[in-house]
């Protein structure tokens, strides 16, 4: 008799928008505050600015209703699938850096969850290879995350 072996079906992905707005005063609580009132709550943010943009990239508990919120405000917006990821301290950074740079693979950028997974300090990562980072960091004892775990 044969055994087929059936693939478990893939984690819905983390999904980040990188959000591009005017820099100028009140924008980002403008950006905020619709999100709250569509009742979209905030994972993970991080910005960054440039002369005229800032670029505000963002995780959210459901993309699927922010997508909406962004398109209604005129934005122009990005989506990306991210890892994200527990750790226990600060002083686990150093192995989740070096088990990537031991599998090769470059890290593009990293920031800090809002939330607390399970109590524990969350991560976002950007690699140029999700699902390899997401298996040698697995191997390394380190929970990753999918869309579900954000939602609330």
């Amino acid at each position: 008799m044969r055994l087929d072996t059936v693939n478990a079906p893939e984690p819905d992905p983390v999904i980040q928008f990188s959000i591009f707005a005017e820099n100028r005063i009140g924008r980002l609580n403008e950006v905020m505050t619709l999100l709250a009132n569509d009742e979209i709550s905030i994972a993970a943010l991080a910005t960054f600015d440039m002369t005229d943009i800032a670029v505000m990239r963002v995780v959210v508990n459901y993309p699927e209703s922010a997508r909406k919120t962004l398109s209604r405000m005129g934005l122009f917006f990005e989506e990306h699938p991210v890892l994200a990821m527990e750790i226990d301290s600060e002083a686990d950074l150093k192995t989740v850096t070096g088990s990537l740079m031991g599998a090769e693979i470059n890290i593009y950028y990293i920031y800090p969850m809002m939330m607390r997974p399970h109590g524990k300090i969350g991560l976002i990562l950007s690699t140029e290879d999700s699902l390899l980072s997401t298996q040698v960091l697995e191997c390394q004892g380190y929970r990753t995350l999918c869309q579900t775990d954000i939602a609330r």
